[in-house]
């Protein structure tokens, strides 16, 4: 035959040849996608957003915690306070300088 396929000579050498077409082709198919995506990658937007001259730092309001357990005893910040107390001592908060946040 002349093309030989099921036939084995032992003078036929392997292929030593790498078949570059199919490289080719992806290169190409790869540089031309970039091609056209890199102008649509520098398109933006220009914004011209504000300045700002400096930051204001913002205190914390103070906060004091008001509780009752289950037994009905009063709690100020987790320190036990007494019933007939706890007028004067939120009449102190209120009257200071920066009256706490009062978290029930």
């Amino acid at each position: 035959m002349a093309f030989g396929g099921l036939e084995h000579h032992k003078t036929s050498a392997p292929m030593a040849e790498i078949n570059m077409t199919p490289l080719i082709d992806v290169m190409l198919v790869l540089l031309v996608i970039f091609i056209i995506t890199a102008p649509l990658m520098t398109h933006a937007i220009r914004l011209d957003l504000p300045k700002v001259a400096a930051s204001v730092a913002r205190d914390t309001p103070q906060s004091v915690t008001l509780s009752i357990d289950d037994a009905g005893k009063l709690y100020w910040d987790d320190a036990p306070i007494a019933l007939d107390a706890l007028p004067a001592r939120l009449r102190a908060a209120a009257a200071s300088a920066a009256p706490p946040e009062l978290r029930l």
